[in-house]
């Protein structure tokens, strides 16, 4: 009977605390599901939009046909890259670019006609780290790339990757465009990769913010369980379990059996000593010798 008590007690206690922690888990999981949603679509339109001003401005300084010529005949150098004028007044302009938005490094693609293929032709990465650079008239393996490229040759859209690439040197949106010579006809693509490590850092910093807030609301809400056990459910096991145990101790305790069975002798012994009782048994007697008239 007091183990019986005790479960539901506890069963007072566990089963509000469950529901308490379910509602705590869907309530944070949903606010933070949506603060990160916005924050993270906040901050890509952000990049999107600073993206596309990056490429329409670039492409005006873009000499399409002078590009469509350098790729057609120009020469790579003993490292790969080119002395041609054309070549140099390129990366002159993407050095620019860059000066006016370091989160910017523009690459230049060109459309081989003779090949039938896209080929690099500048990459700005040459002046910064030329190992990591593309080389003259390199073809464009990546298939990414690749398909940027085809896209917007296509169309005059600016075309945005979404997903963010990392790599040994940040992590990075890429967006592609045409660039058209004077006839109107592909010449290449300019592709920007757009490095967003602080946007990165800041979606880290919101899951370890909603990390902590989590932490520190399951912290609360125990201690706050724990103040309500003590103040408002203590009374109702106090009421409940001295009962249970005298209950308990009624049916239990041996020496409590013995003095019940003494007292109902006792009890028995003072009714067959009465008078009355004498005359009910003589009566009995008398009743079970008398002859049954039946017979």
């Amino acid at each position: 009977m007091h183990s019986s008590g005790w479960r539901r007690f506890q069963s007072l206690r566990t089963k509000p605390l469950l529901v308490m922690l379910i509602l705590l888990a869907l309530t944070q999981g949903a606010a933070f599901g949506l603060a990160y949603t916005l924050s993270i679509n906040a901050m890509l339109r952000s990049a999107t939009a600073d993206i596309s001003n990056v490429l329409t401005g670039a492409l005006t300084n873009v000499d399409g046909h002078e590009l469509a010529g350098l790729i057609k005949d120009g020469r790579a150098n003993a490292n790969g890259f080119s002395d041609d004028p054309r070549f140099q007044r390129q990366l002159k302009w993407l050095e620019q670019v860059h000066a006016i938005n370091p989160k910017v490094w523009p690459t230049l693609i060109a459309w081989d006609a003779q090949t039938s293929q896209f080929l690099y032709a500048v990459d700005l990465w040459q002046k910064y780290d030329p190992d990591r650079a593309k080389k003259f008239r390199q073809p464009v393996l990546d298939e990414a790339v690749k398909a940027g490229a085809v896209v917007s040759g296509r169309s005059n859209l600016v075309i945005h990757t979404q997903d963010i690439v990392v790599d040994h040197w940040g992590s990075w949106l890429h967006a592609h465009t045409s660039i058209r010579d004077s006839d109107g006809q592909i010449a290449g693509v300019l592709v920007i990769a757009y490095r967003v490590d602080s946007m990165i850092e800041m979606r880290d910093t919101l899951s370890r913010g909603f990390m902590l807030s989590a932490l520190l609301g399951l912290g609360l809400m125990l201690l706050a369980w724990q103040v309500y056990i003590r103040l408002c459910a203590a009374p109702i096991k106090t009421n409940i379990t001295p009962a249970q145990t005298n209950t308990q101790h009624s049916l239990t305790n041996p020496l409590q059996i013995e003095v019940n069975e003494l007292q109902r002798k006792n009890e028995v012994r003072a009714i067959v000593g009465t008078e009355f009782f004498s005359d009910l048994q003589a009566k009995a007697e008398r009743i079970r010798k008398k002859p049954d008239k039946r017979h």
